[in-house]
């Protein structure tokens, strides 16, 4: 039996031998032979272009696919993006789904800014999954959108933004938003949004608070306004605000003050005030009038807010107690005893005299020949404040301040707007369905300047409810833009110039309304902004309610540019124009928006500052009075909402005109859209430091794993030992800071730049861009800089800070990198911190971490005022180790890394006194 046994299982065995190898015969002779230097032979091939070969499977493209045997962050056969996968250590993934790794060296790009930079940053804002440059000038910010090839795409600038900004994440999607602090605007802080089309979408703030009743906004020029400008006092152009709340009027420039008690409350007026020179005497009254309307009165009620005395100026208050008359009042403009207003009145000159006549909706009655909803009268202007009823006893009469009826059958409704569009000196009217233009070959004259009048166009799609008339497109013909009720269109009817309108329509996003007309980016082509009607109420995820604030850009001679958005705000209710001084000395035009709370309990207004940009922002302001001045803004997730907020570093403005600085963190909780409520904002309890904030390095870092972040920032503080580190925790809805730690030395930490050293630091010699020459002999070229990281590989993000050495060997300050590891409990210990040697003869005015060869670690670039390097962290030694200069690099003043065009290679940008260039990575396999 064992000897059968045997011969069975061999002979078994035999069997399997050879089936098995006739099967493996087979697959070979189906499979083919795959030659060396070809892809899917197993075997990594740099010298082919190869960087895997058939494995990891998934990680690497398979044989006869797109960029075979090269790892891939996106899955085989989905688009770019879409399926991601996580690149080996050392590879960055780029845009096209590809995995490359640095090798080392730079090759120079394109200069992207002409012109001294303070620094440069980066950010995604358009969602491309490639970064583009932020700089930062002395006078404006540009974010520069580059292509494959590293060459600019777009720029978009931001005017008046030369302190440091925040980049970060305030919305739900991935693209970078911006906070820019204005502290030109009294510490006012602004958030622009990444659009995906390369734009800034604005969040509009309602900083200043109306109340809960009606109220009203107004635009004139009321004051010869002076500032004294190196000793002499200076006129400076402009208009001031007029605010109109329940039953008072305010002037609103520098503070609020109460000018008087109205004749009657907001909610009972007919219509918006009216504005205009009426009285035309400049030494009696230099500024423009007012004229309002209620609800069932018999008289328009109008108001001069200037008043002279001596040589003085003075607002035209109340003359004892505050529901006293004005010290200086005009009389009234009366309706024939027993009519009464309903629709309002409008300013304009009738008839030619170049004297600002009044028109009038009544209530109309039984003797009304009108089937309408008003019967119009007219007062005619006699240029001194008062009105006369006498067409024929002019300009010899005085006014006797009476109204007159029409008497017109065809106009039974107070018009939209009025103008002059055939250049006959007679008025014509938009009105509710119908432009009416006068018969300028008709030899009687009415009222209005004209007896008969033409239908210029019909509006057949429903009824108008808003119109302005004004010249659009620059060539000195008035034309006219109309909204209409329940259409997303703008009716734009281009003058012709003989009463003939050629019209072009504008397509809006939601209903508009609250026509108003300005040039808004000086380029002295009018505008026109409106309100876009919104979502209201409950609405789906990811959509924004609330109605938008859109301008549509005059264009030379055609109709206005597609309307862009400038912010959303709960309820818009009056939209107003005008240059308002207090803001800028110039000639572009500014907006004014009054709008409701969601919930109707409350009303603010925004104010947007025009600029040339065509980025019209309302600032956030943690406090009205300006008493406090932003001056460092960071975004992280401060509150533990899942979404990220602004924290603010703020000093007292009171604080620069002592030896010693009051400072605040104050939290903006966002509400995942950007948008931010003054009723969340929260502050900690002041810190006193011998520097004002602006001098300060501030990040977000989660310190103990919570998922929130905490605030870090390095101040100048109270003793000689150097700057303080200061940590602040959002705590049971307050902010709580830390005892501030002394970083032992004297380091300063100053995001603006500094420059030291040499015999005389007050006269420093800039930095150059690269390409020139340094010219700074003695001097440290600084510019403080702080970084989140996690630099040691632990997992967990540290802190890198540019700090300056007041202690050099040579007796001369040395700029160094700090390391401050973050160890998950809570804090920052300075006394563990590393402070890194330099090599020799390289002082950093400037570093950025980057991925810049073939191992995984970090490397940081550093950046002198004769060069750039490329260095090796070395912790054991807490030296700067092997540094390599970088080829091209000539210095500059502000270094910062990313990737720029896509490739998945960290590039460079390099700021200087010649503007700004990139620096393209090279991959070790394109």
């Amino acid at each position: 039996m064992t000897i059968r046994s045997k011969s069975y299982h061999s002979s078994l065995k035999a069997w399997l031998g050879v089936a098995l190898a006739g099967a493996a015969l087979s697959a070979c002779a189906n499979l083919g032979t795959i030659e060396r230097g070809e892809c899917g032979n197993g075997v990594v091939e740099p010298e082919a272009g190869e960087e895997c070969d058939s494995f990891p499977e998934g990680n690497c493209a398979p044989r006869g696919t797109d960029n075979q045997c090269r790892y891939l962050c996106t899955a085989p056969g989905s688009a770019a993006g879409t399926d991601p996968i996580n690149c080996p250590a050392g590879f960055g993934c780029g845009t096209d789904g590809v995995c490359r790794r640095a090798s080392g060296s730079y090759t120079p790009g394109s200069v992207l800014r002409q012109g001294y930079t303070l620094r440069v940053e980066s950010g995604d804002f358009d969602g491309d999954g490639q970064s583009e440059v932020v700089s930062v000038t002395p006078t404006e910010l540009g974010i520069h959108f580059l292509d494959e090839r590293g060459n600019q795409q777009a720029q978009t600038d931001v005017s008046g933004a030369a302190i440091v900004p925040a980049i970060g994440q305030l919305t739900g999607d991935d693209l970078s938003d911006l906070v820019v602090l204005r502290s030109e605007l009294g510490g006012g802080l602004n958030v622009l949004r990444g659009r995906k089309d390369g734009t800034l979408q604005p969040t509009a703030y309602s900083p200043f608070d109306v109340g809960t009743g009606d109220a009203e906004v107004v635009i004139l020029d009321a004051m010869e306004t002076r500032h004294t400008v190196g000793g002499e006092v200076l006129n400076i152009k402009g208009d001031e605000i007029l605010m109109l709340a329940d039953d008072f009027m305010f002037s609103a420039t520098d503070t609020v003050d109460l000018l008087l008690t109205l004749p009657g409350p907001v909610a009972d007026l007919a219509g918006h005030p009216a504005v205009g020179n009426l009285d035309e005497n400049k030494l009696r009254s230099p500024c423009q009038e007012l004229a309002l309307a209620y609800h069932g009165a018999n008289s328009v009620w109008v108001y001069t807010p200037c008043v002279r005395e001596g040589a003085s100026l003075k607002w035209n208050k109340y003359s004892s107690d505050e529901t006293s008359p004005p010290k200086r009042q005009l009389p009234p403009v009366k309706l024939p005893q027993g009519r009464t207003i309903s629709t309002g009145v409008l300013l304009a000159d009738f008839n030619g005299d170049h004297h600002l006549d009044m028109l009038i909706g009544a209530e109309p009655n039984g003797s009304t020949k009108c089937d309408g909803d008003s019967e119009l009268f007219a007062a005619f202007g006699v240029g001194d404040g008062t009105f006369h009823s006498d067409l024929s006893t002019l300009p010899l009469a005085d006014g006797d301040g009476n109204a007159i009826s029409l008497g017109n059958t065809l106009v039974c409704s107070m018009p939209l707007a009025v103008g002059n569009l055939n250049d006959d000196a007679a008025i014509d009217l938009v009105m509710g369905s119908q432009i009416l233009v006068s018969d300028p070959d008709s030899q009687a004259s009415g009222p209005l300047g004209g007896a008969t009048y033409t239908i210029a166009t019909v509006n057949f799609e429903g009824k108008w409810t808003s119109a302005v008339v004004a010249d659009l497109n620059a060539n000195g013909i008035p034309d006219v833009a109309t909204a209409t009720q329940g259409s997303n269109t703008i009716d734009f009817y281009n003058g012709v110039g003989d009463g003939r309108l050629n019209r072009f329509q504008v397509q809006a996003r939601g209903e508009p309304s609250e026509l108003t007309v300005g040039d808004f980016d000086g380029d002295l082509v009018n505008d026109l902004a409106f309100k876009e009607r919104g979502p209201h109420g409950n609405v789906g995820a990811g959509v924004e309610t609330g109605d938008s604030l859109s301008i549509a850009f005059g264009n030379g001679f055609g109709g206005p540019s597609e309307p862009v958005s400038m912010g959303r705000l709960a309820r818009i209710d009056r939209v107003v124009s005008g240059n308002v001084e207090e803001l800028f000395s110039d000639g572009i035009a500014d907006l004014l928006v009054l709008s409701t709370s969601e919930n109707s309990d409350s009303r603010s207004i925004a104010l947007l500052t025009g600029s040339s940009d065509r980025q019209l922002v309302s600032p956030f302001f943690l406090a009205s009075d300006g008493s406090t001045l932003p001056v460092r803004a960071v975004i992280g997730e401060f509150t533990g909402d899942d979404h990220n907020d602004v924290a603010v570093l703020a000093s007292s403005t009171e604080s620069f005109e002592t030896s010693t600085f009051t400072n605040r963190v104050w939290i903006l909780p966002s509400t995942g859209e950007a948008a931010i409520d003054s009723a969340d904002v929260f502050s900690s309890e002041p810190v006193e430091t011998l520097e004002s904030g602006e001098n300060a390095l501030t990040a977000a870092l989660d310190l103990d794993g919570d998922g929130v972040d905490e605030l870090i920032a390095f101040v100048s503080g109270t003793s000689d030992s150097g700057a303080v580190m200061i940590i602040g925790h959002v705590v049971d809805g307050g902010f709580q800071l830390e005892e501030p730690q002394f970083t032992d030395e004297s380091y300063f930490f100053d995001p603006l730049g500094n420059v030291t050293g040499g015999p005389d630091p007050g006269v420093p010699d800039p930095a150059p861009m690269p390409g020139e020459p340094a010219t700074t002999g003695a001097y440290v070229v600084y510019n403080g800089q702080i970084l989140v990281r996690d630099v040691d590989g632990d997992g967990r993000k540290d802190i890198l800070a540019l700090g300056l050495a007041t202690a050099g060997d040579d007796g001369i300050p040395e700029p160094k990198i700090v390391f401050y590891k973050n160890e998950g409990n809570g804090t920052l210990d300075v006394s563990k911190r590393v402070v890194f040697e330099n090599p020799a003869d390289i002082d950093p005015g400037s570093f950025a971490l980057t991925q810049g060869d073939t191992d995984s670690a970090p490397e940081v670039v550093l950046l002198g005022a004769e060069g750039g390097w490329i260095a090796d962290f070395d912790f054991g030694q807490k030296k700067l180790m092997n540094p390599r200069a970088l080829a091209g690099v000539r210095g500059g003043n502000s270094v910062v890394s990313s990737d720029y065009n896509g490739d998945g290679v960290m590039d460079l940008a390099i700021a200087g006194e010649g503007g700004v260039q990139v620096f393209l990575g090279k991959a070790v396999i394109e």
